[in-house]
Order: structure tokens, then C-alpha cells, then sequence
């Protein structure tokens, strides 16, 4: 099996100039200089109301215990809670951040499936999360399956 970097990648989506999306950039923005703290505090609501988006960087700082005690659980449950909306929510254009925040979320929760981290080892679940993801084109996600298949 090949060894593969883990990389986080943060999602940021332009938004209509909202309170929720003033949040999120401000949350964007302090996590882009390492200001994890006010990240956490401007995505935590964000996350808890459903942004799929907040949900899924806060998986992130979990995964890598970016300001906040690294826990694979807490990432897992917020990875999924932003997956799930892939399903639900209406695809509008392939190419846009948008969607991507999905398939994002989708690729972090079927990796932590396939290597058992936060939650139990999955191959056949981690599989679904990563077709979903490469469904999308997240290219990332079409090598994890390649990995999970063999």
C-alpha cells in the first residue's frame, strides 16, 4: 500500500455578504495566520446551526489539533455532519467552492473510515464516503479508492 500525505484543506466559499458569511471569513481569515482561537469562535456556531463549510474546517482543526486538543472522534463527527449534506443539499455546478466543501468533507471522513481513525475502521463505508467525494472530482479521493479496493 502506498503512504500518502495527509493534508488538510480548508474550504472557503463566497458567500453574499450575510452575517453568517462575514463570520465564516473572519474564521477564514484568522485561521489563515494561525489565529486558531478566533476561528474556533467564529465557526463553532456556524457548525452547530449546519454550515456544512464550518463543520467541515472545524473536522480539520480536530484531525490536526490546530488549536484545540487533537481528537480524531470529535473530527470524524463533525466530518460526517458535513458529508451527510452532499447528499441533501442541491448540486447547482460542479465547478463551484460550494460543492467542493462536500466533497471535501466526504474525502476527510472516508479517509479516517479507511485508516480506523475516530471511528472504526470501515473499508466498504469508507468506500462510499470516497465515491461520493470523487464524484465530484476530488481527485484525492479517486487514489484513496484506488487504496481501499486492493
Amino acid at each position: 500500500m502506498m503512504l500518502f500525505i495527509r493534508c488538510a484543506v480548508l474550504v472557503w466559499i463566497v458567500w453574499p455578504a450575510t452575517g453568517a458569511a462575514q463570520n465564516f471569513k473572519m474564521g477564514f481569515d484568522a485561521y489563515s495566520i494561525g489565529d486558531y482561537a478566533t476561528a474556533l469562535r467564529e465557526w463553532m456556531p456556524l457548525a452547530e446551526q449546519g454550515n456544512a463549510y464550518a463543520q467541515n474546517n472545524l473536522g480539520v482543526m480536530y484531525e490536526s489539533g490546530y488549536g484545540v486538543v487533537h481528537d480524531y472522534q470529535i473530527a470524524a463527527r463533525f466530518f460526517y455532519n458535513a458529508a451527510i449534506q452532499g447528499h441533501t443539499q442541491p448540486q447547482i455546478n460542479l465547478r463551484t467552492m460550494a460543492e467542493k466543501g462536500y466533497a471535501e468533507a466526504q474525502y476527510n471522513l472516508g479517509k479516517m473510515l479507511a485508516q480506523g481513525q475516530g471511528i472504526s475502521q470501515d473499508l466498504t463505508e469508507a468506500a462510499h464516503w470516497l465515491q461520493a467525494a470523487a464524484a465530484q472530482g476530488h481527485v484525492d479521493a479517486k487514489i484513496w479508492l484506488t487504496q481501499v479496493h486492493q
